[in-house]
Order: C-alpha cells, then sequence, then structure tokens
C-alpha cells in the first residue's frame, strides 16, 4: 500500500479512499460500495505505467466478474 506514496497520495488518503490489495481484497471493498447503493464504480489504477495493463486485465478478469455475482 505505501507504494503510492510516490504518487503523491498520503496513508490518511490511501485508508480513507484507496481499495488497494489482492483481487480477494479488491472484491470485498468494491462489494461495500455496491452493496451501499452504488450502481457504477469509476477505477483509477494508480501503478507504473508499465504495470498498468496487467492491472487492468486483473482487474477484468478476476474482479469485476466476481462484484457480478
Amino acid at each position: 500500500v505505501r507504494e503510492l506514496r510516490p504518487y503523491g497520495l498520503s496513508d490518511k488518503h490511501i485508508d480513507r479512499f484507496c481499495i488497494v490489495g489482492d483481487p480477494a481484497t479488491c472484491v470485498e471493498g468494491l462489494r461495500s460500495y455496491v452493496h451501499a447503493g452504488a450502481d457504477h464504480l469509476v477505477l483509477n489504477f494508480v501503478c507504473p505505467p508499465d504495470q498498468k495493463a496487467a492491472q487492468v486485465e486483473l482487474v477484468g478478469s478476476q474482479v469485476l466478474p466476481a462484484i457480478r455475482k
């Protein structure tokens, strides 16, 4: 999680607004928004540019399908 510091995010911001972790952790975090009534999610991948495509693929293949169940 603290790898996000170079992107200008403070620990307080990370703890309050970010969902960070393995796919299961992200599913759990995003489901809390869905259960609260959210019907749209906006995802911003905060990672090095060379990792962004892999992160999008991982979320598309493992996280979003689990949230739809």
